[in-house]
């Protein structure tokens, strides 16, 4: 799966990249390229990460808090929430 990882460089970011990239994933730098996005960076970038996603058609998985999620509830592809991993 091609996965677009916004927070690369974070905390989180940092160990998972190189996990999804052991397990045959391939990290790409666009929506354009990507398969699902994955999100970890912070509340002021998330949301508009997420609608990105949502505009391409790119399923995608948060694992930021404290953005607003109720904007996007109605997405008509999945985002997955799962906060404070």
């Amino acid at each position: 799966m091609r996965v677009l990882l916004n927070g690369r460089r974070g905390r989180v970011g940092s160990v998972l990249g190189p996990g999804l990239e052991a397990a045959g994933h391939a990290l790409v730098d666009s929506l354009r390229d990507a398969d699902a996005m994955v999100d970890f960076t912070v509340p002021e970038a998330a949301l508009a990460n997420v609608q990105a996603a949502v505009a391409a058609g790119v399923p995608s998985v948060v694992g930021t808090t404290g953005w607003d999620v109720e904007a996007v509830r109605d997405a008509p592809v999945t985002v997955f929430y799962a906060p404070n991993f």
